[in-house]
């Protein structure tokens, strides 16, 4: 059984329902402000409608913004997973 697709936000990479994105979007926005010292990047705009090319351009943000590769074995991580992965 497939899971529904639902809208993923482009600064944590989790999804939420269409009527809940935009609540989480002002809290998220703000906890990344706090974490990384600068203004959270806007949501990405894609041409069409498409659920799925929202989804994949929100993701490709998330990626690019907010992981970081392990200079060992170039993993990618969230910065406080990156500490625990460089200590095993």
């Amino acid at each position: 059984m497939l899971l529904p697709q639902l809208p993923m936000c482009h600064l944590c990479g989790r999804q939420y329902g269409s009527t809940s994105l935009p609540i989480h979007l002002k809290t998220c926005a703000e906890r990344y402000e706090k974490e990384y010292g600068k203004k959270a990047p806007p949501p990405p705009t894609t041409h069409g409608s498409a659920l799925r090319e929202q989804q994949d351009a929100a993701f490709r943000q998330f990626q690019d913004t907010a992981l970081v590769p392990c200079p060992n074995c170039a993993r990618t991580f969230l910065p406080d997973r990156l500490e625990v992965h460089m200590r095993s």
